[in-house]
């Protein structure tokens, strides 16, 4: 709670969602969230070493996870169905990713508000 209280909340000050707010954020969550998770898959696959991969390569690995969080955030987006629409909009449901913990966990958007319906 601590962590979303002083870094995560300045994220979710945009309850509608735009393409830019996927960068609008502490810096903090922007150095491990955007920088650290867009690195990471070039460093563990070895893209990132001298050798490992031709620079264009590296580039539009940059540029597609850039692309996808923009998309996630522009309100046009299909994949997620608004899963992630509803995340920002209710700040309590739809945190990760594909929807397994979310479901596991009961935070599944879909599911919390077919409870408060029956409810």
């Amino acid at each position: 709670k601590w962590l979303y209280r002083h870094v995560h909340k300045l994220h979710h000050s945009w309850t509608a969602p735009v393409a830019i707010v996927n960068t609008y954020e502490h810096p903090l969550e922007h150095l491990l969230q955007n920088i650290g998770s867009t690195v990471v898959g070039p460093v563990l696959s070895g893209m990132a070493t001298v050798g490992g991969t031709h620079p264009a390569m590296l580039l539009s690995w940059v540029l597609l996870t850039r692309i996808h969080t923009a998309a996630g955030h522009c309100g046009y987006w299909t994949e997620d169905l608004g899963a992630h629409d509803l995340h920002h909009e209710k700040f309590s449901v739809n945190f990760g990713a594909t929807g397994v913990l979310d479901f596991l966990f009961g935070t599944d958007g879909e599911r919390v508000a077919t409870a408060a319906d029956d409810g």
